[in-house]
């Protein structure tokens, strides 16, 4: 379980069940709100899409032990975030969560560019839908606003 407290509120996430909780209450993934808002189609419960999970799992955590212990990844996904996604910024927090109580997600890294704009990144494995990733990016940043995380209305570029 990953459990944060920001301003009074405590929101987690639990890897048994692959869920969000804000003040101890189930809110919805952002996968799962754009799902409700007809935004995304849920994808089906398969072995192929538990393999791509898991892998996109992997990766991430190649990542973030990148930039929290400098280990070197194996994945060429991990390596091509290496040579082109670290270079981007020069402070990066690796999966930030955040919650309220209407949904809850984890922003896989946030960085500033060299004049001071954030920038935020979600990294992909498989086919990329831009329209979706784009939404999702724009969730996170409003997610990001309101816990407090980044300031409302700053120059942000999106990344996947």
């Amino acid at each position: 379980m990953i459990m944060i407290i920001r301003n009074g509120h405590t929101t987690s996430f639990h890897d048994e069940n692959h869920k969000y909780y804000y003040d101890g209450e189930v809110v919805l993934s952002t996968t799962q709100a754009m799902e409700v808002v007809g935004l995304r189609k849920a994808l089906p419960n398969t072995d192929f899409i538990r393999q791509r999970a898991e892998f996109g799992t992997f990766v991430h955590r190649e990542i973030e032990e990148f930039e929290t212990e400098g280990k070197r990844p194996l994945s060429a996904e991990g390596r091509f975030w290496v040579k082109y996604g670290h270079p981007l910024a020069d402070k990066w927090e690796c999966e930030v969560m955040f919650g309220n109580a209407d949904f809850a997600g984890t922003c896989d890294a946030i960085g500033r560019n060299a004049d001071g704009s954030i920038i935020l990144v979600d990294h992909k494995t498989g086919q990329v839908d831009e329209n979706l990733v784009s939404w999702q990016l724009s969730i996170y940043y409003r997610g990001l606003v309101f816990a407090g995380l980044i300031p409302e209305n700053a120059p942000v570029s999106l990344i996947c």
